[in-house]
């Protein structure tokens, strides 16, 4: 975020410690989903329900939903609505533009 570059990938929460690194600034948004049910049918409408996929993202979630979504690999958690894309995106950047503000005026 330094660079002012923000790359948005998607991983499993398990592959988020790979990532850490001294060299990154990483801020770790873990996107929500509304409901299994949502989630479920999202992946199907990518075309990403292989079984595997399915029993990982369960396992996931089911552990997130335990814990109230509190995980040291995750800075924030925003809700992803149902046909919201749009106020999701809008969500996404105005957390990663006020981490920039707050980075800036600590300069």
């Amino acid at each position: 975020m330094k660079q002012g570059l923000v790359p948005i990938l998607d991983f499993p929460l398990k592959s988020v410690p790979a990532l850490q690194s001294p060299a990154y600034d990483l801020l770790k948004i873990y996107l929500r989903p509304c409901s299994i049910e949502a989630w479920k049918s999202r992946l199907t409408i990518a075309g990403r329900n292989h079984s595997q996929r399915m029993e990982e993202g369960l396992r996931e979630l089911s552990s997130l939903i335990m814990a109230d979504y509190m995980d040291p690999h995750i800075d924030i958690t925003i809700v992803n609505a149902q046909d919201a894309t749009h106020d999701t995106a809008h969500d996404i950047l105005s957390v990663v533009n006020a981490v920039r503000s707050r980075q800036l005026n600590e300069l």
